[in-house]
């Protein structure tokens, strides 16, 4: 994917996804379904327009909100493909990279010197809940055989 690469992190995460990579069947479905539950969660920061931490996006410049159509501007900003529909991912047993191929993504995720940032990628703590959910889930199906 071209544009922005972020790196997580999460020590506990992935003591977890380590444990569960020893069961038996392959890691790659649950590693679908982790990068399909961050992926809605992005698009759904994007309808709050708020930050994987929960602070709101900055508005919009009053002057360049007034030749914007009505409210909510940054949550239609291309919900059909601009960076809202270009959000994907992509799975295999090893892991999920998140991401969009627009190369404008940098700047609203860290900002320019004529944009503020609009944080859209990383994990947020409902992230976080929905990947255990995942991982549960697939632990759970593992055992039942």
């Amino acid at each position: 994917m071209a544009g922005v690469t972020i790196k997580i992190d999460d020590s506990d995460l992935q003591q977890l996804l380590d444990r569960v990579a020893r069961l038996p069947g392959t890691m790659a479905p649950i590693m679908k379904n982790i990068g399909l539950a961050v992926v809605q969660g992005a698009q759904e920061r994007f309808r709050k327009e708020q930050a994987p931490d929960g602070s709101p996006w900055k508005s919009l410049d009053p002057d360049y909100a007034a030749t914007k159509r009505g409210p909510g501007i940054l949550r239609e900003m291309g919900q059909a493909g601009g960076l809202f529909g270009s959000l994907t991912y992509r799975a295999n047993a090893s892991g999920v990279e998140i991401g969009t191929n627009k190369v404008y993504a940098a700047h609203h995720q860290f900002g320019s010197d004529t944009l503020p940032a609009r944080p859209f990628l990383g994990l947020s703590d409902d992230d976080r809940a929905d990947i255990l959910d995942v991982v549960a889930d697939h632990v759970g199906r593992a055992v039942a055989g």
